[in-house]
């Protein structure tokens, strides 16, 4: 069966969110006639009668409650499950993903923003943007057309029993979503989520395993925007991705000045037959930066004198950088702004942290397998926490759900890269 399933289709609320309406609806102090008033103004709304303001008009007086408190409740949702928008990555590496929600065109950015639809969804559809709803037919033939894929071919997961057994009549497959558990457990049954990566001989499945990983992936990440700036800073590593990405912002106009920094390391002293920095200055100038606007800092062998060796080598040559691009590892953004943030001499100095824009699913490559990556991001992260006392970052706020992914997955064994002591 799963051979032919080619798309799974999610459904917004009552999956990744818990439905705020229904929320109100299902509350004991709600009485019976609010409760209806309300679902029909949903209704409206869904079906693009009603717009956002008007929704909210409406159910604050309602309600008898401001129109900023209403807003608030129906469209400032804080409860989504991150293990399901870490799974949704996961499977958009195999398959078409699509959202499928009974909500108003002007209604979704609470909840999902549109990037976040472009990083998540092939296709995202919105009943009041397109002026047909679930469980109407029209509106699933829509949603698979835009994924490109047959009705047979496609999965709905959605929390409503009625809407799953009647996509079934329409000949699509379904999932009745009751929680994160139940569906990755339905998935498998599937076949859907049944392989398992045999590289990671660990206590714990490839697919948690990814789950917890895509949650730090996310957090190392600040995803500040570029601009241009007096330099960029390459931080030497095994990564030769790095080295490209630092010469393509060169290139592109980000910077008058490419610097490279970094020595030979634990993992690249027995791959490299000169610095790090070496190895990225010669990235460099193949990619047609000149070798006169390369600055190589060549004895570097961690964070900390990255920043001073570069700093004096700057210092040295005139040079007082009033902002910087550093480029580096995608998992080591936030540890090095921190860093930077710490112990960059010059306190004035506008620094932005950059790393080659690949996703969490195809970073690992044979001289950088997974686990290796895994381990390094969680001990990254323990870093993170342990730095700060220590005096060689700033602190970092770690979400409580991030940490709990680092607790798994040292749990599982993943600590090979862990501080030999930390408090």
């Amino acid at each position: 069966m799963s051979q032919t399933i080619k798309a799974l289709i999610f459904d917004c609320f009552g999956v990744f969110y818990v439905d705020p309406v229904f929320a109100y609806m299902r509350d004991p102090a709600t009485t019976p006639a609010k409760a209806v008033t309300l679902h029909s103004l949903d209704e409206q709304a869904a079906r693009g009668v009603l717009s956002k303001q008007d929704f909210v008009e409406q159910a604050s007086v309602l309600l008898g409650i401001t129109a900023e408190a209403a807003e608030q409740r129906f469209f400032q949702s804080k409860g989504r499950d991150e293990r399901l928008v870490a799974l949704v990555k996961q499977l958009r590496r195999h398959y078409k993903i699509g959202l499928l929600s009974n909500i108003g065109a002007d209604m979704m950015g609470g909840f999902f923003s549109p990037a976040e639809r472009a990083d998540l969804f092939d296709a995202a559809i919105l009943s009041g943007e397109v002026k047909m709803a679930k469980p109407d037919r029209e509106i699933f033939e829509l949603a698979c057309q835009r994924l490109g894929v047959e009705l047979s071919e496609a999965v709905m997961i959605d929390d409503m029993q009625s809407t799953c057994d009647m996509v079934r009549t329409y000949g699509m497959r379904s999932i009745c979503y009751r929680d994160f558990a139940q569906l990755t457990e339905e998935l498998r049954r599937m076949g859907i989520l049944a392989k398992q990566n045999s590289s990671l001989k660990l206590n714990m499945n490839a697919a948690t395993a990814d789950d917890l990983a895509v949650i730090i992936w996310d957090y190392h990440h600040l995803h500040q925007p570029l601009e241009k700036c007096d330099a960029i800073l390459a931080l030497g590593s095994s990564d030769l991705r790095v080295g490209e990405y630092a010469a393509k912002l060169f290139l592109e106009g980000y910077a008058d000045w490419l610097v490279v920094s970094g020595g030979l390391g634990k993992i690249t002293k027995d791959r490299f037959n000169k610095p790090e920095a070496e190895v990225f200055a010669d990235i460099a100038v193949r990619m047609g930066v000149p070798r006169d606007r390369i600055i190589i800092e060549p004895e570097a062998t961690n964070t900390g004198q990255n920043i001073t060796l570069t700093h004096k080598l700057l210092e040295g040559r005139g040079l007082r950088p009033a902002s910087l691009i550093v480029v580096t590892k995608p998992y080591m953004e936030r540890r090095t702004y921190a860093t930077f943030q710490k112990q960059w001499p010059d306190t004035a100095t506008k620094l932005i942290v950059s790393s080659p824009p690949i996703e969490y699913a195809d970073y690992a490559t044979e001289e950088l397998p997974k686990e290796l990556v895994i381990n390094i991001m969680v001990g990254d992260l323990q870093r993170i926490k342990e730095y700060p006392k220590l005096g060689f970052q700033i602190e970092q706020d770690i979400p409580p759900n991030v940490w709990r992914a680092y607790e798994q997955l040292v749990a599982a064994g993943f600590d090979k890269a862990l501080m030999k002591e930390a408090s």
